[in-house]
C-alpha cells in the first residue's frame, strides 16, 4: 500500500468533510492560500469528494486563478454534482453546451 493509500485507510473519509469544514472556515476569513492547502488534504483524503473541488475552485477563483478554479468545477461535475450556479458557470466559460 502506497503512503498516500496508508493516510486514506488510517483517516477515513469522514476525516474530508473535517478538512472540508476548516477549508471553508479559513475560506470565509479570505485566508484562500491556506483554504486551497486544507481542501488539498480532503481531496486527498477522499478523491470522490465534489464538495471540497466546489470550495476549492471557489477558492481559486477569488485569488484570480481561474484555469484552476474551471479545474476544479469540472471535476465537480464529472463527480455528478451538478448544481444550477455551477452548469452556468461551465455554459459561461464554453465547457459545456
Amino acid at each position: 500500500m502506497t503512503t498516500l493509500n496508508q493516510a486514506r485507510a488510517e483517516l477515513g473519509p469522514e476525516y474530508a468533510e473535517i478538512f472540508c469544514d476548516r477549508g471553508i472556515a479559513l475560506d470565509d476569513k479570505g485566508e484562500y492560500d491556506g483554504a486551497i492547502l486544507v481542501f488539498d488534504k480532503a481531496i486527498d483524503i477522499r478523491p470522490d469528494y465534489a464538495e471540497a473541488f466546489a470550495h476549492r475552485g471557489i477558492a481559486y477563483e477569488r485569488l484570480g486563478e481561474i484555469k484552476s478554479a474551471l479545474a476544479d468545477y469540472r471535476r465537480q461535475y464529472d463527480l455528478g454534482s451538478r448544481p444550477p450556479w455551477l452548469i452556468e458557470k461551465l455554459k459561461m466559460h464554453g465547457m459545456l453546451s
